[in-house]
């Protein structure tokens, strides 16, 4: 067998001798890996690890993909480790020598060989491709592998006739390679970044082709890139894995990818370009054993680089099961991709495609949403090629625009048979259409988004999920239920009767009926329950009696296999569940028992009708250390579609008790091995139905809901305390902008002082289930609509709250959650046109769906602590401006403060905000029309380090300081702009480190700084960031000022002549996924062992969880990190900030601050970012080397240093010292 053999091969390679400077050969984690180790002379040891693509193609069509994990390792060794990546057909020894031949050889000679250029001969490389929207840069351009150099094995002198084969082969070489070259020039005139691993231009040989674009060109809303878990920063990767080397389309001809050894996985990354060890721990889906710690953080490095797409699964399932054949049935049938689609389904149910009509497959795009996206989804390369020019089609660029399409319009597609899907609500998340089987697929085989990565990162937002499912199964509300899962649970009818639904929290509507149907299906019917006995020590079950076959069974289940589920109770009628590992019948033996996490109540608590009946069930609880108990058992054995309604309700009840919180669902995930594990791994604890229950909960919610874990002032509303705020969004992307129209047409008739108005909505917790699901609708009547069709809001909270609370137990939440959610309401924003609401007194009903955006849901929770990081916040520096007349009111009659990110950037005007004046700062580049406050993500700010310093910003800056100057209140610490000596300020020399992401990341930062510092008073902002003498994006310094003169703080700035609190920020390569280092330089604070606070260290570093990595946010914005920082300083908790006096005007160096900072960080137990040392590394120089106002080339001489690379939207070379001329810049 293949595996036997691999083994056999690595166990005679480890005892044989082994070649130079390897010291030895180790079995790798998983089958088909091994791991050998080199000791590179004057370094440590170097891991190189080797991985065959599939064990089962081993020995004869396997290839092994060479990496290594180590770092710092020399360059040499980079480079031949990188022509070095793919191996194919050879055996493990051999693998071994060329590898250390390799390492060995790059050791003596320690250069590089040159590459090889795919887009084009060097000649013509960059004439022919290169434009100004897609520049083909150095990174694109040459893919670093050379093919010049041949580890194989020596050949024999050929013979006359072997050189001419020799001839004929050269000659297939080079068309093959020409062909390759020009895929990859489509891709690259396409608009997307090319790279690979292996040599590609030898046909046969296994290699990967990388294809990425970055998410910010799909143009894509806010709420909608939130909903997906994208950023714009990142890029999604398409990776074609070629076992049996390069594949173009018509290679590949009418069947599928996988016959020629063609793979294609997606993700997304953080950058365009990936090694090998990062796409084998991408693609590989890997099952390790837990707790391994120094595997499980190698594995979490990689995990911060790539991650699966959203939608990955059913992706890759369409790409490499059915591409190849759309794109014939599109050649030969003239359709476009829908029409395709169609035909494909279609033909699934017919013997003969001739019994088609391929006419009626001839389906029209809708224009309407074609226009409004991306021109990159609009692209159709085979709708733009002539007929019969196959020749000139590139299967990867066909491949990316095709996954491209669906990703951006999942929401239009099923997610299993990708057909168009018919539902009336819009959703925001893609599904699955009405087809059972589409749905059984979609849940049960794992085609849908895996629900791992929404309770690692959301984990408040499933607890709220589930609750909600929770309520509406105990109230018998789920409009929908898991049907066509195959759940297998056991039958409720059978089960003690505490599990039926408590009647006195039901509707008048459902009462009699529930009733009725209790008494009807949970009466035991003991004819399928066994009687046995249970030692709590030993973990054993013991059958005693087995029941007689009722009439209707004639055969009864009295014997289990090992892996059955079972439940079983007592007297006490607690419920345990349990998984069978051994059986020796009548005895089986299980690891652990599920125990139901709540205690059973007896019906005498539901309803007086059943109290008789149930007053057995209230016993004490049994004791557990005894050796034997006895027990009624009843296996998994009912199919869940075959209960009643009534009984599924109680079936989803009983599988949800069983759940863990989402805490220890999240810590398994965590610390268990692997880049995608799953929950179903989970076997000694998660039961099988309930797993696929909750990925029904999870993957079946349509609307995005978003908790903020750590919020900022800025991110929440100012109001409600005691209540957790989520942000929600809910419809498709077009649902949004139709309401946004709205906004513009009624705003354009009626002129109002707002657009918009927000409004409170209340719903008892078993509807919330199905509003999540389906939009705020009023299809159905629960609260009489004594005011007319529509749905119904209000202004005042009080008034929702009665309504949130009218039906429903709110001591019946989910045992297991860590919120115990008791009431919920929504805040929506509408449009403001209250003379055209079917009502607007006493409340407001709006019978206009489109005019209804819900922003926030507001949900209270039984367990306080929760909310506690909620309480005693500061108003937003920036609020949406509300109708005087209609304004939404908390519970304690104060009116809401609502932040300006309720809403989308792109509405944000300045004349819809308040507490703001307007500036004329660089309008074109800062203010987009309308005075929107926007910064393109596909904007030219580059990777340049330094800020434009044209004369037109200087002059608006002078000009907006004097407004400033003017309106300094006499209430706070007085504060002179411009007044800061800097002569005695470190000033940092480029950092080498600087990355395209990072830099840009920075601009757009430093431009929505300035922008909100010259549209806010300097009193009411609190800091000051002077432009002008920014030398270094990557190092800023900024004053804090205007402190309250009440505070200790500002007593002793007043005594001493300390104007303001001088902070240095330094950001390394990683930011804004990694945080800064802030510190303050000037004046000196005291200590907090000498009595001092305000989260100052003893060396000056400031002292926050949220300036590390375990509490880094990296959608936080600078200026909201500075006001925390500020809010920390002038805390007087536990002390007050207080200046060392007759030292205050000393400042702290760097180095003390570093060493304060990893003091405070091992003393509370947080990580220390991993580019901290990068940071505080950065090196100092005079300020007599270089001036801000030099000329950009006298900087470049002085300096030395530039980096040439190419970013995404720039080309060119952009120096790391001084400012390029922007005129210039598309023509460098």
């Amino acid at each position: 067998m293949p595996r036997k053999e691999f083994v056999r091969d690595l166990q005679e390679a480890q005892t044989g001798a082994l070649p130079q400077n390897v010291i030895s050969l180790l079995p790798g984690q998983d089958d088909g890996t091994f791991i050998l180790l080199f000791q590179c002379p004057d370094s440590e040891q170097i891991q190189i690890h080797a991985q065959v693509s599939d064990v089962g193609d081993y020995p004869r069509s396997h290839s092994f993909f060479i990496f290594t994990d180590s770092e710092d390792i020399p360059q040499s060794i980079h480079s031949a480790l990188h022509e070095l990546s793919v191996l194919s057909e050879v055996s493990v020894s051999r693998t071994v020598t060329q590898v250390a031949a390799a390492l060995n050889h790059a050791v003596d000679v320690s250069t590089q060989d040159e590459d090889i250029d795919l887009v084009a001969e060097e000649e013509d490389s960059d004439e022919v491709y290169q434009s100004d929207e897609f520049p083909i840069g150095e990174e694109d351009a040459a893919f670093h592998v050379d093919d010049n150099e041949d580890f194989t094995s020596p050949a024999e002198t050929p013979t006359k006739s072997q050189r001419f084969a020799t001839l004929s082969l050269e000659k297939d070489e080079k068309a093959f390679s020409d062909r390759v070259r020009q895929d990859v020039s489509k891709l690259k005139q396409a608009g997307f970044h090319v790279s690979h691993q292996g040599n590609i231009l030898r046909p046969g040989t296994p290699c990967l082709l990388m294809v990425s674009i970055r998410v910010a060109k799909l143009k894509l809303p806010d709420d909608v890139l939130e909903a997906w878990h994208l950023h714009p920063s990142e890029y999604i990767v398409l990776l074609f894995k070629y076992r049996k080397g390069y594949c173009n389309l018509q290679m590949l001809g009418s069947s599928s990818a996988a016959r020629h050894g063609l793979i294609m996985h997606i993700l997304v990354a953080k950058k365009r370009k990936l090694t090998v060890a990062e796409v084998m721990q991408a693609t590989e889906n890997r099952k390790g054993s837990r707790n391994d710690s120094e595997i499980a953080e190698k594995v979490n490095d990689l995990n911060k680089t790539t991650r699966p797409l959203f939608i990955g699964t059913a992706l890759e399932e369409l790409l490499n099961s059915r591409l190849v054949t759309l794109i014939q049935f599109r050649l030969e049938l003239k359709l476009n991709w829908a029409g395709a689609m169609a035909f494909y389904n279609a033909k699934q149910g017919e013997i003969r495609t001739s019994n088609l009509d391929s006419t009626k497959f001839v389906l029209e795009e809708d224009v309407s949403k074609i226009l409004n996206l991306s021109k990159y989804i609009q692209a159709d390369s085979l709708q733009e090629t002539p007929p019969g020019h196959l020749e000139e089609q590139s299967f990867p660029c066909i491949a990316m625009q095709f996954a491209l399409r669906h990703i951006v319009r999942c929401t239009e597609f099923c997610l299993v048979c990708f057909d168009k899907t018919k539902d009336d609500f819009e959703a925001l998340k893609p599904y699955v259409c009405s087809k059972p089987l589409c749905l059984y697929q979609y849940m049960a085989m794992g085609l849908g988004p895996g629900i791992e990565f929404e309770i690692l990162s959301q984990k408040h937002v499933v607890d709220l999920l589930v609750s909600f499912c929770y309520h509406s199964a105990v109230a018998n509300g789920l409009r929908s239920l898991p049907i066509g899962l195959g759940l297998m649970v056991p039958d409720p009818r059978q089960l003690p009767k505490f599990i039926s639904p408590h009647p006195q929290y039901l509707s008048t509507t459902q009462r009699s009926d529930v009733l009725s149907a209790s008494r009807e299906t949970l009466i035991p019917e003991h004819g399928a329950i066994i009687t046995a006995s249970w030692n709590p020590k030993l973990s054993e079950i013991i059958l005693i009696q087995t029941p007689e076959p009722s009439p209707e069974d004639s055969v009864i289940k009295t014997t289990f296999k090992v892996g059955d589920w079972l439940v079983f109770w007592a007297s006490d009628c607690q419920l345990h569940h349990c998984q069978l590992s051994e059986k020796s019948h009548p005895k089986y033996c299980y690891r652990t028992v599920v125990h139901a996490n709540r205690v059973p109540k007896s019906e005498e608590q539901n309803s007086q009708d059943t109290k008789d009946a149930s007053s057995d069930s209230k016993t004490k609880k049994i004791d557990l250390n005894l050796e034997a108990i006895n027990i009624r058992i009843l296996p998994y054995g009912t199919l869940f579609d075959s209960l009643s309604t009534n009984a599924r309700h109680a079936a989803i009840r009983i599988l949800l008790d069983t759940l863990p919180s989402v805490n220890e669902m999240g810590e398994y995930l965590r610390t268990t091995r692997g880049l995608r594990v799953q929950l179903s791994g989970w076997t000694d604890r998660m039961i099988p139905a309930a797993v696929a229950l909750l990925r029904w909960i999870i993957a079946s919610n349509r609307s995005c809901i978003v908790y903020n874990e750590k919020p900022t002032s800025d991110e929440v509303v100012h109001g409600m305390p005691g209540f957790l705020q989520f942000r929600f969004a809910s419809g498709a992307p077009d649902k949004e902008s139709r309401f946004v129209k709205s906004v513009k047409e009624v705003q354009g008739r009626l002129n109002q002082e707002s657009p918009t108005i927000f409004a409170w909505h209340g719903s008892p917790l078993k509807n919330w289930h199905s509003i999540i699901r389906e939009g705020l609708n009023f299809d159905q009547i629960i609260h009489g609509r004594a005011y007319g069709n529509g749905v119904y809001h209000a202004l005042l909270a009080q008034i929702s709250l009665g309504y949130s609370s009218r039906t429903g137990d709110p001591n019946q939440s989910w045992p297991s959650s860590v919120l115990d959610v008791h009431q919920v309401l929504s805040l929506n924003e509408i449009v403001n046109a209250p003379l055209e609401f079917e009502s607007r007194n006493p409340h407001l009903v709006v019978q206009n769906i489109d005019w209804i955006q819900t922003r926030y849901l507001f949900v209270r929770c039984g367990k306080r602590d929760v909310a506690t990081n909620w309480e005693l916040r500061s108003k937003p520096s920036l609020i949406m401006k509300q109708d005087s007349r209609y304004f939404p009111v908390d519970d304690r009659q104060m009116a809401l403060t609502i932040p300006a990110c309720a809403i989308s950037k792109s509405r944000r005007k300045v004349r819809d905000l308040e507490g703001h004046v307007t500036g004329n700062f660089k309008r074109n580049t800062v203010l987009g029309r309308n005075n929107q406050i926007s910064i393109s993500d596909d904007s030219d700010i580059g990777h340049e380090t330094y800020l434009d310093d044209s004369d037109s910003s200087e002059d608006s800056l002078s000009e907006s300081r004097q407004k400033q100057k003017d309106s300094i209140s006499l209430a706070v610490t007085p504060f002179k702009l411009g007044g800061l000596n800097r002569s005695n300020l470190p000033m940092l020399a480029p950092p080498t480190y600087a990355t395209s992401i990072a830099t840009r990341a920075l601009h757009r930062e430093i431009h929505s700084m300035l922008t909100e510092q010259l549209e806010t008073p300097p009193a009411k902002l609190g800091w000051y960031f002077d432009p002008g003498h920014v030398d270094n994006v990557y190092h800023w310094i900024v004053e804090l000022h205007s402190f309250d003169k009440n505070l200790p703080l500002a007593k002793d700035m007043l005594e001493w002549n300390v104007e303001s609190i001088v902070l240095e920020i330094r950001f390394g390569p990683n930011f804004n996924f990694s945080p800064p280092f802030i510190r303050v330089i000037q004046p000196r604070f005291l200590s907090f062992a000498q009595g001092g606070g305000g989260h100052v260290t003893a060396g000056g570093a400031i002292c926050m969880e949220l300036l590390t990595s375990n509490g880094w946010n990296p959608s936080s914005t600078m200026s909201a990190v500075l006001l925390q920082v500020r809010m920390a300083i002038t805390s007087t908790d536990p002390k007050p900030a207080r200046l060392e006096r007759g030292n205050s005007s000393n400042g702290y160096s760097c180095g003390e601050a570093a060493q304060a900072y990893t003091r405070a960080c091992q003393m509370h137990g947080w990580k220390v970012p991993d580019d901290f040392s990068l940071m505080t590394s950065m090196i100092e120089m005079p300020r007599t080397a270089i001036s801000p106002k030099a000329d950009n080339g006298q900087q470049h001489q002085q300096t030395g240093t530039s980096i040439a690379e190419n970013n995404d939207d720039d080309d060119g070379e952009v120096s790391l010292m001084g400012q390029p001329d922007l005129k210039k810049r598309r023509h460098t």
